[in-house]
């Protein structure tokens, strides 16, 4: 990176900054967070994700919510889309809220798993 010259922005991103060096940072103008989304956000990108399928009317939307609570916005939509694929793989034509809640059960499996390796 300290050869650098191109003209443009180099732009860089990590969900995994506890496994980085410390001194990369001081190698970029600009460092900055982005938080994981909020309540609000997470439902919006839940129901923005499911748009093109039908939906349980009786999914519980704040338990699914609360699940989902401090994942990223990447694991949000994933777990939405996994869930959708589930359910089409099943034959049915609608996500339920069990499809949900196994969907986010796994991705955060993973990924524990993932960040325990």
């Amino acid at each position: 990176m300290e050869d650098y010259d191109a003209p443009g922005l180099l732009v860089a991103t990590t969900n995994i900054e506890s496994s980085l060096d410390p001194a990369i940072f001081r190698r970029f103008d600009e460092v900055f967070q982005v938080p994981p989304p909020g309540p609000a956000e997470i439902e919006q990108l839940l129901l923005m994700t499911l748009s093109a399928i039908q939906r349980d009317h009786a999914i519980n939307w704040s338990r699914i919510v609360a699940a989902l609570t401090g994942a990223s916005a990447a694991l949000v939509v994933k777990s939405a889309q996994d869930a959708a694929k589930t359910a089409v793989l099943d034959g049915q034509k609608i996500v339920r809220e069990e499809h949900l809640l196994n969907a986010i059960s796994e991705l955060k499996r993973l990924d524990r798993d993932a960040q325990n390796d």
